[in-house]
């Protein structure tokens, strides 16, 4: 079920590959994906615009979280972004 459709700054409609949650449930001491994702995302936000480095915030994320992952582990999740072909609308 789709809960969310979100387009980034140039129009790209994008999806998590369908292993996603599974996958961030499989990392060490992950017991609740949502959660885990809800900080990396709050912790994501102040390099998102240009404040902090995204892999030394995440980096101390993963210790302060006892994630025995390492940041590139966890980093190969985010990179497995999907893009959706575009189907043109015509109005």
């Amino acid at each position: 079920m789709i809960k969310a459709v979100l387009f980034d700054a140039d129009g790209v409609l994008q999806e998590t590959a369908a292993s996603f949650f599974t996958d961030i449930k499989s990392l060490a001491s992950v017991e609740r994906a949502d959660d885990f994702l809800e900080q990396v995302f709050a912790t994501e936000g102040p390099a998102l615009i240009g404040q902090s480095n995204f892999r030394e915030d995440l980096h101390t994320l993963l210790k302060q979280l006892q994630v025995e992952d390492s940041v590139d582990e966890v980093l190969a999740m985010w990179h497995r972004i999907n893009l959706v072909p575009i189907i043109p609308v015509v109005f």
